[in-house]
């Protein structure tokens, strides 16, 4: 029996979930490269003004993978202004062609100042209001409901551009989160269209070894500097949501008991390691699946040092060659990773992922005997 959205989302308290929606008859809708741009583009506008962040994203021909995490947390800490203008802020159309928000006509300014009144006035209308911002399928309707309309009209077609609604798995625990995460950001890698993190341009990965690579030309464009401290200014860069929450600093509420990833503002482990981590996983053939990293493919580090080191000045590469060497040795070392889930704890169905103990957490969350997780041996 399909388990109630109601009983696996907890809307009072932050969470993450791994949400997946696919196209129609699962036609590949979404192979145009502006397409899916134009996906990226609404997602980036929606996670500055909702309460949810996006901690991994897989935009593929035919359907769609986020990785979400509701920030209710935050919401409580605003004020009604700030509820208002953030809720009329994502359902303002202003969005010129190719999905960019446009600029609003002084006629737009006074009609958006009286619905801003308009719904300050309302406590009821903030009271549902505040409740959206943090609400997994208010924003699903915001992100799918435009583009539906914009790509129906252009391929002069009429009715549904998703098949049925969206399917929500919640994530219980910090391995399942590493986990799950990982099992997006390869998803381009295990469908054969793309051979390494780098390459993988529609996915998170990407987003990650960018800012990785970032990082690593802002430090070697320093200057000379020991090894050990260019490992430690790498080490520093932590894995975290690709899109977050503006402001950034708002208060977060740990979604796991204050313990592992989102116990606190920035997750417990280090960008360089869950690059490391992908990459091993990925090198790994499965056999219902067409593609993995190539064997002589280089690692997502040595990616980003030879890019980093392309983009620095002359002087600059050769001031820091070899600490830069020392450094990228130094990294090889075994970098500490959360551990697997027992396979004794995966389910074969479910609505959500964890271990045993956080699964019998869930269900007395629930108020029922016993949850059923979901696989986890994919990832």
């Amino acid at each position: 029996m399909t388990t109630r959205r109601a009983d696996i989302v907890d809307y009072r308290n932050p969470g993450y979930y791994h949400c997946i929606s696919r196209c129609v008859r699962r036609e590949s809708l979404l192979r145009e490269p502006r397409r899916r741009e134009w996906l990226l583009q609404r997602l980036e506008f929606l996670a500055q003004h909702l309460a949810i962040e996006v901690v991994a994203f897989a935009v593929m021909e035919n359907h769609l993978h986020l990785l979400l995490r509701t920030r209710p947390d935050a919401v409580e800490g605003m004020n009604d202004q700030e509820v208002a203008r953030r809720r009329l802020a994502v359902t303002r159309e202003q969005r010129a062609q190719g999905g960019r928000l446009g600029t609003s006509s002084t006629h737009d300014h006074v009609s958006e100042t009286r619905r801003l009144r308009s719904l300050l006035s309302s406590a009821t209308g903030i009271a549902s209001a505040r409740r959206q911002l943090s609400d997994l399928g208010f924003f699903h309707k915001l992100l799918k409901e435009p583009c539906a309309r914009r790509w129906n009209t252009e391929d002069e077609v009429t009715g549904h551009f998703w098949e049925g609604r969206y399917r929500s798995l919640r994530v219980l625990d910090p391995d399942s989160l590493i986990r799950v995460a990982n099992y997006i950001d390869l998803n381009q890698v295990r469908a054969h269209s793309a051979g390494s993190i780098a390459s993988s341009l529609w996915t998170s990965a990407r987003t990650h070894w960018t800012r990785f690579r970032n990082g690593l030309q802002r430090q070697l464009s320093r200057g000379p500097e020991s090894a050990e401290a260019i490992v430690s200014a790498i080490r520093s860069i932590p894995w975290k949501p690709v899109l977050s929450m503006v402001p950034t600093e708002l208060p977060a509420r740990p979604p796991f008991g204050g313990k592992g990833p989102g116990s606190s503002h920035e997750f417990d482990l280090p960008l360089v390691g869950y690059l490391e981590l992908l990459d091993r996983r990925g090198r790994k053939a499965r056999h219902d699946k067409s593609g993995c990293i190539p064997p002589a493919a280089p690692s997502p580090i040595d990616e980003a040092v030879s890019d980093a080191l392309r983009r620095c000045a002359r002087t600059v590469r050769e001031a820091v060659a070899t600490q830069l060497r020392d450094a990228v040795a130094l990294l090889r070392q075994p970098v500490d990773f959360h551990g697997e889930p027992s396979a004794a704890a995966i389910g074969h169905r479910g609505s959500c992922y964890g271990s045993r103990d956080s699964l019998e957490a869930e269900a007395q969350r629930r108020g029922t005997r016993r949850v059923i997780g979901a696989p986890l041996d994919w990832a």
